[in-house]
């Protein structure tokens, strides 16, 4: 969330405040006032805040904990009629001595002891006691000899006091304050520790476009329709998965991250009784699954893990379309998305089975509440009808009996659940139609949902009878195991090695191209598209050319996707069309020359910037790893320490590494524990790294604590080959704030290539400068080096220019 925005949703509030409502019980404090303040004007996520958490050391509830990968804040809510006293003060800082604060107020005094205990407690820093218009912050664990109820507190005696100091109640306690320790600073120090403004936030047009040329608008449309349109096409899907899918198991060679920890990624798994195989072996084995699956005495679900995007639905439909199509045409089969096709149903319990019904009736014909059907499957019971006291009616009354029979079959009905499982049960056993579901993409969904379409698939293979796939991301199916949501048997589980991403564009080029010659019939061709698709064509084969002998081409799409391969084919896709690259000097180049050209530089740009002009971090596959928290010059290696000391130990435990070891080396350089804290938030933010979690033992998730970590391709990538890239320094400037105040006023928005190479060498020594204020870092990041690359890399350019 935006400065601004969060200002001027506090300001709403306040005029809602001055409404009709008053004296607020202390839920509805929590709705109207409290929620919101942090909400929306702090910008927390629903997601980090968490309510009425047992505090297992006393037994007590809390009423809001904050947490960003640990707990950062606890918040005690009184209802808004409970006024504190608070001393009228005239100094723009409201910081008071705390215990003079409590001398004045024995409630005030008695929440601020509760909040403290509560911190105490849970290792927090940050204690807040609040009735949602006067709010009271101080610190609940202090380094400077000062005990916690002798120091200040940050004190706001209104919503409107909040306002007239917003900045500084933005600093203190938004997540990024909190993050950023500036409350610790505030009421250690009496002073606020600002950050210089980025050049981001002083260049006009900062959030503007690229314009793209007419030339560059028309590939856009054109790529989009090949790289992203056609494959939804029912009578291009076979053909797509055939010549596409790429079977995983490879290990590419231009991975910066060691084989053991890419061939052993998800081996934790095994050691809680799973028992984990390669996903090459899954097909043949779900083959022969399939064929007996009716003499099987016990089902269990198909279980298929791997991260995000790495490719489970690839594997699902190339099983459908290609792999088992022979097999499957024998039998029903059944395709459940369950992000695209469930996005409006919130409750899978409801919309599983509905689906289910729903493609029995459009896919097969198969109407599970038509007459004739319904008595097949209530055969049994109509049959002992006749002796029940409607039998009757038959022969007195036949039309009375009819009208009894009906009313029978509408109360099976109703149970629709039991009545789809009777239905399913009776095409197997009745109709000899196996059935297969394949339950998709869950792992898109939220944590809640993901439990619950895994607790689905047991249901329907273990009491349905039913042979089902699910996919699943492997933290979710290890905290399931943790949580006992599994049955008492050891499933078989088949995981999705990313595959060569490499291979996977080269796939997708090879069948792009096939499309725009005409080998592979497309239905949805647009008008006039054939001179853009002329020019895709060439476009293609130069890609083509660029991906089969550019190493570093090769090397980028394996390490910034980390095995997202679709991540890697928007950027394909996008790179057609991107602004930042010349096109049709390529096209020129290619049509004189016979040969394919492309320049890495220009490849490199368009990643980082997208379509941008300048360089956004929220937007863009690469990390800031420059970016500070605080005025401490060193930050600067603060993320680039952390993923060296991580690569450093990247042979033990399968990459993983304790926290407390970190912690240790950090700290020996010089760095406090909450400047490690960011830098381990924003690796795991940027998905630089991965994080083995531990769930406490009541399995719950808000409890759930970051243990280890370890780093990946996407890391080792930011850590050695993007610090001394010239394309990437030149976007990063921007957003990174320059401490040195003679250094920040020569660093400027610039225009040409010269003033860009100019800026690059200050900002170069800027760095230089602040890395010498380091203690014997080398063991983990050799900036010098980097440093020494980089000029290099800009006489280069200044050479090529002259």
């Amino acid at each position: 969330m935006q400065y601004e925005e969060a200002e001027k949703n506090l300001k709403s509030l306040i005029e809602r405040h001055n409404g009709p409502d008053k004296d607020l019980n202390e839920a509805d404090t929590r709705f109207k006032l409290i929620d919101e303040l942090f909400i929306k004007s702090l910008g927390w996520d629903k997601n980090q805040i968490s309510l009425e958490e047992r505090d297992t050391n006393t037994g007590k509830y809390l009423d809001y904990v904050f947490s960003d990968v640990q707990k950062l804040m606890i918040v005690e809510a009184k209802r808004e009629g409970m006024n504190f006293n608070i001393p009228v003060g005239t100094k723009p800082r409201s910081v008071y001595l705390l215990p003079s604060l409590c001398r004045a107020d024995d409630n005030l005094k008695n929440s601020v002891e509760q909040v403290l205990g509560y911190c105490n407690s849970n290792g927090v820093q940050v204690g807040v006691v609040t009735n949602g218009h006067q709010l009271i912050a101080f610190i609940a664990s202090r380094q400077d000899g000062q005990p916690p109820l002798g120091g200040g507190a940050l004190v706001f005696s209104s919503l409107e006091a909040m306002s007239n100091n917003f900045i500084e109640l933005w600093q203190s306690l938004s997540i990024a304050g909190i993050k950023g320790n500036h409350l610790y600073q505030i009421l250690t120090k009496g002073e606020i520790s600002d950050l210089p403004q980025k050049l981001s936030q002083e260049t006009l047009g900062y959030l503007s476009h690229r314009e793209r040329t007419d030339f560059q608008k028309g590939l856009k449309n054109s790529s989009e329709f090949i790289f992203q349109d056609v494959i939804t096409e029912p009578t291009i899907e076979s053909d797509f998965y055939k010549y596409c899918y790429y079977k995983t198991g490879d290990v590419s060679k231009y991975n910066l991250t060691s084989r053991e920890i890419l061939e052993t990624r998800y081996t934790e798994l095994s050691t809680k009784g799973v028992q984990i195989t390669k996903l090459n072996s899954l097909v043949d084995n779900a083959k022969s699954e399939i064929k007996s699956s009716r003499e099987l005495l016990t089902r269990r679900p198909i279980i298929i893990i791997g991260d995000k995007d790495v490719g489970k639905t690839s594997f699902i439909k190339n099983f459908i379309n290609v792999e088992a199509k022979d097999i499957l045409n024998e039998y029903i089969n059944l395709y459940i998305d369950l992000q695209i096709q469930a996005n409006l149903e919130r409750d899978l319990r409801i919309f599983i089975p509905s689906e289910i019904a729903r493609q029995l009736n459009e896919n097969y014909g198969i109407n599970i509440e038509e007459q004739i059907f319904l008595r097949g499957v209530y055969r049994k019971e109509l049959e002992e009808f006749p002796k029940t006291i409607y039998g009757s009616f038959k022969k007195i009354n036949p039309t009375k009996h009819a009208e009894e029979e009906i009313k029978f079959l509408c109360e099976k009905i109703k149970n629709r659940d039991e009545h789809l499982r009777r239905s399913l049960k009776h095409m197997i056993e009745r109709k000899n139609k196996n059935i297969v579901i394949f339950l998709d993409n869950a792992d898109q969904r939220n944590e809640e949902d993901q439990h619950q379409a895994f607790l689905i698939a047991q249901e329907l293979a273990l009491e349905w009878q039913i042979t089902i796939f699910v996919a699943m991301r492997p933290e979710v199916y290890a905290l399931a195991r943790e949580r006992g949501l599994t049955k008492d048997y050891y499933p078989t589980v088949y995981y999705i090695q990313p595959p060569p991403i490499d291979e996977v564009i080269k796939k997708r080029l090879e069948f792009a191209l096939k499309l725009t010659k005409g080998e592979i019939k497309v239905s949805s061709l647009p008008e006039n598209a054939r001179v853009e698709l002329g020019n895709l064509e060439s476009l293609i084969k130069i890609q083509l050319y660029a991906i089969e002998n550019q190493n570093e081409i090769k090397e980028f799409f394996e390490n910034i996707c980390a095995g997202d391969v679709t991540l890697s084919l928007n950027l394909l896709k996008e790179s057609f069309s991107n602004p930042y690259i010349d096109q049709e000097g390529a096209l020129d180049h290619f049509s004189k020359s016979g040969r394919p050209l492309i320049r890495f530089h220009e490849f490199m740009r368009a990643a980082i910037f997208g379509d941008f002009n300048y360089y956004q971090p929220d937007k863009s596959p690469m990390a800031n790893i420059f970016d500070v928290s605080t005025s401490d010059g060193k930050e600067h290696f603060m993320v680039a320490l952390l993923l060296g000391c991580l690569n450093r130990y990247s042979e033990n435990k399968n990459g993983f590494i304790e926290l407390r070891t970190i912690y240790e080396d950090l700290q020996s350089l010089g760095f406090k524990p909450h400047q490690i804290n960011n830098a381990v938030s924003k690796c795991l933010k940027e998905k630089l790294v991965e994080a083995h979690k531990e769930i406490d033992k009541d399995g719950g998730s808000t409890n759930t604590q970051i243990s280890m970590l370890r780093i990946n391709s996407r890391g080792v990538y930011h850590l050695k080959i993007l610090p001394p890239n010239f394309e990437y320094v030149d976007a990063i400037v921007m957003d990174t704030p320059i401490l040195d105040d003679d250094k920040r006023i020569q660093i400027i928005d610039a225009r040409t290539l010269e003033e860009r190479i100019k800026r690059g060498a200050i900002f170069c020594e800027y760095l230089d400068t602040e890395w010498e204020h380091l203690d014997n870092p080398l063991a983990h990041f050799d900036w010098k080096s980097g440093s020494l690359k980089l000029k290099s890399r800009m006489d280069e350019i200044k050479g090529k220019l002259s």
